[in-house]
Order: structure tokens, then C-alpha cells, then sequence
């Protein structure tokens, strides 16, 4: 059963959203068609569509200001053992 571990920033700069993602699991990585729900200051929240395909990922969304929030597989959609998913805090690249 797939696991996950992953981190998020907001890149002002680049107004995009930059997430990261890996596989835990022992084995062999999924397929996995994820979506990505990214809430702004309102709470209103929009689903973003990716695929993990290998055993780590980067994805790039778009966002003009930074999000209140990022949720991975906020409709628990996909079977998973285990989901760390965080913000990355100020300071690290």
C-alpha cells in the first residue's frame, strides 16, 4: 500500500506553488493520480490534477498569493497507509 512524505513552499517570485513528494513504501512505487487541493486566505480551495508516477516527485501549481493552505488527496481518493505532508519552513532552499 503506497505511503507518502512530502513538503510544500510558495514561491513568491515565480507565483507557483512547489511541491514535493515521495513513495515510503517499501517495494516498488505506484502509479498514483493524485489531486492537490490549494486553499487560498478565503478557504476556498481548488483541486490541482498530478500523477506520481515514480518514487519521488516535484510539481509546480499556480498561485498568485500565497495559500492559506496545500492538501494532498483532500477527498480521500486514493488508498494510502500513511500521508506527512507540511508546509517547508522559511529559510530552507
Amino acid at each position: 500500500m503506497p505511503s507518502l512524505k512530502g513538503e510544500w513552499r510558495y514561491d513568491a517570485v515565480a507565483k507557483q506553488v512547489v511541491v514535493e513528494l515521495t513513495q515510503t513504501q517499501d517495494g516498488a512505487a505506484y502509479r498514483l493520480p493524485l489531486e492537490i487541493a490549494v486553499a487560498g486566505a478565503t478557504g476556498q480551495a481548488r483541486i490541482e490534477r498530478i500523477e506520481l508516477a515514480e518514487r519521488s516527485g516535484r510539481f509546480t501549481l499556480a498561485a498568485e498569493t500565497e495559500p492559506a493552505s496545500v492538501t494532498v488527496d483532500p477527498n480521500t481518493w486514493v488508498l494510502l497507509s500513511a500521508v506527512e505532508f507540511v508546509k517547508r519552513s522559511a529559510g530552507r532552499p
